[in-house]
This record gives C-alpha cells, sequence and structure tokens, in this order.
C-alpha cells in the first residue's frame, strides 16, 4: 500500500461506522471485473443462478421489497 492510500485509511478509520460501509461501498463500485467478489462467492452466486433458473428454488422477493428493506437497513445504521 503506498503512503498516499495509508494516509487516506487513517482518515477513513476516524469516520463512523456508517461512513466507513458508505465509503466502502463506493470504493467497491469502482473496481472492474472479477475482483470484487472471491471464488467462493462467485461459486454460490452460480450456484443460486442456476437453481433460480432451474425452477428449483422458490421464488424470492421482488426487487423493490429488497431494496427497500436494505436501504431501511442502512439508514439505520446511519443514524448511529
Amino acid at each position: 500500500m503506498t503512503a498516499k492510500a495509508r494516509a487516506l485509511l487513517e482518515q477513513a478509520k476516524k469516520l463512523s461506522e456508517g461512513e466507513r460501509e458508505s465509503l466502502a461501498y463506493e470504493i467497491l463500485q469502482t473496481i472492474e471485473g472479477e475482483g470484487v467478489f472471491t471464488k467462493t462467492q462467485l461459486k454460490e452466486i452460480e450456484r443460486r443462478t442456476r437453481a433460480a433458473i432451474s425452477g428449483k428454488s422458490p421464488p424470492g422477493d421482488e426487487w423493490r421489497v429488497v431494496l427497500a428493506r436494505l436501504e431501511k437497513r442502512i439508514a439505520g445504521r446511519h443514524k448511529k
């Protein structure tokens, strides 16, 4: 890690947990390619995708419901 990156990390450590989560999310969004997920995570994503496509898994919640649930959870963390 470069000195510049270390300095940024030290500054980031001073942020609240919610701010660090948001920052980490934004940084991850700038990374392209398969580096964002581990091989294990990619295998699990593939397994779940195949199960959903084949009809072997029950349907999940509608994406708007999931998004609203996640937004509520994140907003709750930012209030701390």
